[in-house]
């Protein structure tokens, strides 16, 4: 995912890097760096411009590695963020292909748990599934209107199942990750 997302932003859109943080190499660990990136404290020494919401794509394989970061994920803005500080939400999507696909394919067990379920049972707000095209579309929607009206939901759960494979021109970040993350914060937070 985060060379496809890659490819857009630089191909499609035309923007350089600091808009994502890509987590090359830290395979299970999207949710958990989106979600302190969520907890950033608001205030002079962070940007992150108009938005109100840290959006994490992650994988079925990455999410089975860390399965208890989503408690943690379900649990933020609820009385934990410390004193006067506020959160921004966070928007979990899941790409569930059932496989490790980026690491060589192998299979998950990831079409058999029902990670809605589970998102709902540690505290998510908002915990949907979606497989069709104008289902995604339409919880997209959704979520991007509740976020954008300040509705009372911090947390965010959309899986969304797919099938296996990716073009086999994708190319890769041609930037390391450690200028990656330089970017991303030189972008995101007054340092």
């Amino acid at each position: 995912m985060g060379r496809e997302l890659y490819e857009v932003r630089t191909n499609v859109f035309n923007q350089g890097l600091g808009f994502d943080f890509l987590c090359v190499g830290s395979m299970g660990h999207a949710s958990a760096i989106a979600y302190g990136i969520a907890c950033a404290k608001r205030s002079s020494s962070v940007n992150f411009e108009t938005a109100n919401a840290v959006v994490c794509f992650d994988g079925d394989g990455g999410a089975l590695m860390h399965l208890g970061q989503m408690a943690i994920n379900g649990q933020l803005g609820k009385n934990n963020a410390g004193e006067g500080q506020k959160t921004k939400k966070l928007i979990h999507i899941l790409i569930n292909n059932g496989m490790h696909e980026s690491v060589g394919g192998q299979p998950s067990v990831g079409m058999n748990i029902d990670f809605v379920r589970m998102a709902r049972s540690v505290g998510y707000d908002y915990a949907e599934l979606a497989e069709k095209e104008e289902i995604i579309i339409g919880r997209v929607k959704e979520i991007v209107e509740m976020v954008e009206n300040d509705c009372m939901e911090n947390t965010f759960f959309l899986q969304v199942n797919v099938r296996p494979g990716s073009r086999k021109d994708l190319g890769r970040p041609k930037s390391t990750p450690v200028e990656n993350k330089e970017a991303f914060m030189k972008k995101n937070f007054s340092l």
